[in-house]
């Protein structure tokens, strides 16, 4: 299961953009995301995964949940939660420079091709209300 955070600031979302080589999304652009860790809870993981690749804290109250995705393929059938969040305190910095190239912040209404795109099929579909998507 992998959580996802979409972090909103003046109508801009933060994009981080993938350095590993060894990832498939090489040079593409992602949003904070990471794997649950054994016995940790959805908003547990994304608190976490927010410090851990961005350094700012949150208060878990402050995230609200957006969708859900289940993306399958032939390596992997995986949940993925999708989250947003306004409210942080502390300067966003890249505290995993090894992952991840840069950031950036985007307008909402303008995500770049080059954006993952279940990351962007997400962001572009998650309405008002939770919504569950299918992905092959």
């Amino acid at each position: 299961m992998v959580v996802h955070v979409f972090l909103i600031r003046n109508d801009k979302l933060l994009l981080l953009r993938i350095k590993d080589i060894n990832n498939e999304y090489f040079n593409h652009y992602s949003v904070i995301s990471d794997y649950l860790e054994r016995n940790e809870t959805i908003n547990q993981a994304a608190v976490r995964s927010i410090k851990k690749i961005v350094g700012i804290d949150i208060e878990p109250e402050s995230l609200s949940m957006k969708g859900l995705i289940r993306r399958k393929n032939a390596e992997e059938n995986n949940i993925e939660f999708f989250f947003e969040c306004s409210k942080w305190s502390g300067k966003i910095i890249n505290n995993n420079p090894e992952k991840y190239k840069n950031f950036r912040w985007v307008s909402i209404n303008d995500l770049p091709i080059s954006t993952i795109p279940y990351i962007k099929t997400a962001f572009e579909n998650f309405g008002n209300d939770f919504e569950f998507y299918d992905i092959d």
